[in-house]
C-alpha cells in the first residue's frame, strides 16, 4: 500500500489519540489529500533529522492513523484530531512530493493471550496511573474501576499510550510484535515509570501542603 508519512518525535499506537497542530504547506496538503481520499496516514518515529522543514529519516515500523478531526485555524493552520489503527512497516521510502511517503506493508499480530496474572497486573498498573494523574492534576481522586481493555495487545498498547518510558523505548515496544511479550515488556517498563511518578506526587503534595494557607 501507498502510505503518505508524517515523521514526528512521538511513537503512536494503535488506539491512542494524536492531536496536530499542522502548519506546514507539505503537511497542510497531506491532510487536504488524506481528507479527500478518505485514507489514513502513516505516523513513524524520527531516528535522525528535523521535525519541521526538510526530510526526516524514520523508522521503519509506525502506526497508521485515521483523521477524525480536522478543525481550520487562523494563519493557515488545522487542529487536528487523530487515531491509531495498525502497525505497518516501510518497504521503501519515496522523496518526489513535499511530504515523505512510503510503499508499506500492515503488520497483522500472531495470536496470543497473556495470563491472567499478567493481565491482572497490567490493569492494575493504568488504574494507578489514573489515579495519580488525578492527584498530580490535584483532581478528585476517583476510583476508575476496571475500565482496562481486554487482551493482551490492547493492554500492553493502552499501557505505552500513556506516554510512560523514553521514545525509543516505546518505539522497542512497537516494534515487539507478539502481544504477550510486548505486554510483559510494557508491565516491566510501567513499574519503573509509575515509582518514580508516585515519588514525584508525593513530594508535590508535601509541598502544597507545607505552604502558607495550605490547609485551608
Amino acid at each position: 500500500m501507498e502510505l503518505r508519512l508524517f515523521p514526528l518525535h512521538t511513537v503512536l499506537f494503535p488506539g491512542m489519540t494524536l492531536p496536530l497542530n499542522v502548519f506546514e504547506p507539505r503537511y497542510l496538503q497531506l491532510v487536504d489529500e488524506c481528507t479527500r481520499d478518505d485514507e489514513p496516514f502513516g505516523v513513524v518515529l524520527i531516528r535522525e533529522g528535523p521535525e519541521v522543514g526538510g526530510f526526516a529519516v524514520p523508522h521503519d515500523v509506525g502506526t497508521t492513523a485515521r483523521i477524525e478531526v480536522a478543525e481550520p485555524g487562523l494563519l493557515n493552520r488545522i487542529s487536528l484530531v487523530s487515531r491509531g489503527e495498525q502497525r505497518f512497516r516501510i518497504t521503501e521510502l519515496h522523496h518526489d512530493r513535499p511530504y515523505l511517503w512510503a510503499d508499506a506493508e500492515l503488520i497483522e499480530e500472531p495470536s496470543g493471550e497473556a495470563s491472567g496474572e499478567l493481565r491482572e497486573r497490567a490493569g492494575e498498573q493504568l488504574r494507578a496511573f489514573a489515579q495519580l494523574r488525578s492527584r498530580a492534576r490535584g483532581e478528585y481522586e476517583r476510583d476508575p474501576g476496571d475500565e482496562s481493555p481486554d487482551g493482551a495487545a490492547a493492554l500492553a498498547d493502552a499501557i505505552c499510550a500513556t506516554g510512560a518510558g523514553t521514545a525509543d523505548e516505546r518505539q522497542r515496544l512497537l516494534e515487539t510484535i507478539d502481544p504477550v511479550e510486548r505486554l510483559g515488556r510494557a508491565v516491566e517498563m510501567f513499574e519503573e515509570v509509575l515509582e518514580l511518578l508516585r515519588r514525584r506526587v508525593d513530594e508535590a503534595a508535601v509541598r502544597r501542603w507545607s505552604e502558607p494557607g495550605g490547609l485551608n
